[in-house]
């Protein structure tokens, strides 16, 4: 599900940043989301892998 939702998500992310942000540089707009994106991803790759280790139990 992350993956297939990796667009919505981005631009979530994206719009998030701009609005946490304080001024309208998109410079910092993406230093803010960079963070965010590589959460994201790194949710992603933890479950892919707890979710593998799960279905090989059943």
């Amino acid at each position: 599900m992350l993956i297939r939702n990796f667009k919505y998500a981005v631009l979530i992310i994206l719009i998030l940043a701009a609005v946490l942000t304080a001024s309208p540089d998109p410079v910092n707009q993406l230093i803010m989301a960079g963070p965010m994106l590589a959460l994201y991803g790194l949710s992603i790759l933890i479950a892919w892998l707890f979710g593998t280790a799960n279905q090989k139990e059943d």
